[in-house]
């Protein structure tokens, strides 16, 4: 076998071989094939592998597209459900609040379930006050007082009564007391039998 140039690709030619008879003979001509074979292009041949299937690229990637797309309607329906959830249940518990007497409020659970580990905070000025209970049942309530609020209230009283007893030994027109608004705040935080938290905001105005 000889070797020819390097073609690239491999190819095939015929080669004649004289066997028994005498050079120029045409008996005992002998067709044989003869295949050149370019060495650099076997060489330079990589070896072929499943893992490089486009098909098989193909697949896998459709595979983790379908499992994140399983993945993502799972978690919409686990936070849908839970917004659900939440919007129900914050019709469920409700707060009112309501004066019973100077400095004393009563705070009542106007909804239809209990709320659990009910904290309320009541701010009035540099006054901050806090109650808490493990539950409160449905039109049960709290009691909170504000000792700011009684003061202001009382001062507020002997104000009035001071100015009615001027007014009326008076001859002349006497000025009434100066009045003023305060604002006093209630955070109200519990928890629903479910386990969801809320909160709730009441802000309540006095002139005193």
């Amino acid at each position: 076998m000889r070797f020819s140039r390097p073609c690239g690709r491999f190819s095939s030619a015929l080669r004649a071989r004289r066997v028994g008879a005498a050079r120029g003979s045409r008996a005992g001509l002998v067709i044989l094939p003869h295949f050149k074979c370019d060495l650099r292009a076997i060489c330079m041949m990589r070896p072929y592998s499943d893992a490089m299937d486009p098909w098989i690229i193909a697949g896998t990637i459709g595979s983790l597209v379908a499992a994140a797309g399983v993945l993502f309607t799972v978690l919409n329906w686990i936070v849908t459900k839970r917004m659900d959830a939440r919007e129900t249940s914050s019709r469920d518990v409700a707060w009112g609040l309501h004066r019973v007497d100077a400095g004393e409020f009563r705070i009542t659970n106007v909804g239809t379930v209990d709320a659990l580990n009910a904290v309320a905070v009541l701010a009035h000025g540099q006054e901050t006050v806090v109650v808490r209970a493990v539950a409160v049942g449905s039109t049960d309530s709290l009691l909170i007082r504000s000792e700011m609020d009684a003061e202001l209230r009382r001062q507020a009283q002997d104000e009035d009564a001071a100015y009615q007893r001027e007014f009326a030994a008076s001859p002349f027109p006497v000025a009434g007391p100066m009045s003023e608004s305060h604002e006093i705040r209630l955070l109200i935080s519990w928890a629903y039998p479910s386990g969801i938290h809320d909160r709730q905001e009441i802000i309540w105005t006095e002139t005193y």
